[in-house]
């Protein structure tokens, strides 16, 4: 990915990370150590269960963690990285119907509510729901990358600036 180089006073020349950059470090670190580890019980559960993927799907557990997901997404639009007002409060709506209607989900599988749906509509549904909830992550995570880009790009400016002082 390309670099910025920016040449200071007494010709040094200082790296800033680019807003691609920015925003391919923030979605890596985010599908890594968010999603990926969260999937790592699902999958050893499933692997021991040896049920039909539908059948353990229908158990909600990626419900569960699409809840965590959009929870993490809404502390991130809240945050001091957030993007424009209109895109936060977007997503902000967006997440909030992702959590509301995940938990309703799994109140249905644990017997709480009733949402006249079968195990398999929901199995069905839960997967959906959880790429819905990948996607809309994904969009939270590069939306707040521009304030994060601008920010890494000022502490690389001060380092290089103090780096210069120090030698001059």
């Amino acid at each position: 990915m390309a670099r910025t180089t920016i040449r200071g006073a007494h010709g040094q020349e200082v790296q800033v990370q680019s807003r691609a950059e920015v925003i391919a470090d923030r979605l890596i670190r985010w599908l890594g150590c968010s999603v990926l580890i969260a999937l790592v019980p699902i999958g050893f559960a499933y692997k021991v269960a040896n049920e039909k993927v539908l059948d353990f799907l229908g158990r909600g557990d990626l419900f569960i963690l699409a809840l965590a997901l959009a929870a993490a997404a809404i502390g991130e639009l809240l945050g001091p990285q957030h993007p424009r007002p209109w895109i936060r409060n977007s997503l902000l709506i967006l997440c909030t119907f992702i959590l509301l209607i995940a938990f309703a989900c799994y109140a249905a599988i644990a017997g709480h509510i009733d949402l006249h749906a079968s195990s398999k509509e929901l199995s069905d549904f839960s997967w959906k729901w959880f790429l819905l909830t990948l996607f809309v992550g994904s969009i939270t995570m590069m939306s707040t990358a521009e304030k994060a880009a601008a920010k890494k790009a000022a502490e690389d400016i001060s380092e290089a600036a103090e780096d210069i002082a120090e030698g001059v």
